[in-house]
C-alpha cells in the first residue's frame, strides 16, 4: 500500500440478529412502563400461509422455556419490515396488549385469535394505541398514538437503524385484508413484483451514495432512511434534486 492510497471501510452487513436485539430491547422498554407485559422470546418470521401474506405479527403465549421458566412468543413477520419503522413499533406495541391480556387471564380474541373485542381495545389504548373496528375481525385495526411515539421515540429510532433487511412480499401472497393469530396491525404492507414484472424494481439511493433495489409498490410505503447518513433512500436521486419524478412530471408528496 503506497502513502498516498486511502482504506475504503464498507458498512457493515445488515444482519436479521440486530433487529431481534432491537426488538427485545423495545419490548424491555414497553415492559418498564406495563410491569405486568411477560417477558417473550421474540422472533422474525412470515407472515404468509397458505400462499397468502396474512399476518404482520402474532403472540403466542407458552411456547418457550427459558432457564425452565415459561415464556410466550412474539413473531415479527418479515414482511412488515417495508413499513415505517413507526408501524413495525406498533405491531410490537399490538402484541404486547395481547401479552398483558394474557398475563391477567382476559381473553381478548375469539374465531381462532382473529376476532378482538373489547377487552383488547381497552388494553390496546393503555399500552398507547389508537383503534379502530375492521369488521369482520373488531378491533383489530391498531396504530401508534402520537403521544405513544413520543415516548418510544428511543426504540423507534433503535428499530429503524435495524431495519436493513426485509422478506419480499410476492405479488399473489397479498389480498385485500392482513389479519393474525391474535392480531391484525394497520400497517399495509406493499408487495414484491413477480417475474413478468421485475423490470419495474428501481434502484434508490441515499445521501452518502448506498444504494438498494425496491419495487416502486414498496417504495411508497413511506421513508427509508439510511442508517449511516440519516437521509432518505430516494428513486432517481437526480430527478429529485430537479423537483421532478422520475416519469418527469412534477414531484408531490401526500401529507
Amino acid at each position: 500500500m503506497t502513502e498516498n492510497s486511502t482504506t475504503v471501510e464498507l458498512p457493515d452487513d445488515p444482519l436479521a440478529s440486530d433487529l431481534v436485539v432491537a426488538c427485545e430491547e423495545a419490548w424491555r422498554t414497553i415492559q418498564s412502563h406495563h410491569p405486568e407485559l411477560p417477558p417473550v422470546v421474540m422472533l422474525l418470521g412470515t407472515g404468509v400461509e397458505r400462499g397468502r401474506l396474512v399476518k404482520l405479527g402474532h403472540w403466542l403465549g407458552g411456547r418457550w422455556l427459558a432457564d425452565g421458566d415459561v415464556r410466550g412468543e412474539v413473531l415479527l413477520a418479515g414482511e412488515a419490515l417495508h413499513l415505517k419503522p413507526e408501524d413495525v413499533f406498533e405491531v410490537l406495541l399490538h402484541e404486547a396488549a395481547h401479552g398483558i391480556n394474557a398475563a391477567r387471564g382476559v381473553k381478548d380474541t375469539s374465531r381462532g385469535g382473529r376476532y378482538h373485542n373489547a377487552r383488547f381495545k381497552k388494553t390496546a389504548i393503555e399500552v398507547g394505541l389508537d383503534v379502530e373496528q375492521a369488521d369482520p375481525y373488531g378491533f383489530a385495526k391498531t396504530s401508534v398514538q402520537p403521544e405513544t411515539a413520543d415516548r418510544y421515540a428511543t426504540e423507534i429510532g433503535r428499530l429503524a437503524g435495524a431495519m436493513r433487511i426485509a422478506r419480499r412480499i410476492p405479488q399473489s401472497a397479498l389480498g385485500t385484508e392482513t389479519t393474525a393469530e391474535g392480531t391484525e396491525t394497520g400497517g399495509q404492507v406493499g408487495g414484491e413484483p413477480g417475474e413478468s414484472d421485475r423490470q419495474k424494481v428501481r434502484t434508490a439511493e441515499c445521501g452518502c451514495g448506498r444504494r438498494m433495489r425496491m419495487a416502486p409498490t414498496v417504495f411508497a410505503l413511506g421513508p427509508v432512511t439510511c442508517g449511516t447518513c440519516g437521509s432518505d433512500f430516494v428513486i432517481d436521486r437526480d430527478a429529485q434534486r430537479s423537483g421532478t419524478s422520475p416519469n418527469g412530471s412534477q414531484a408531490t408528496r401526500d401529507n
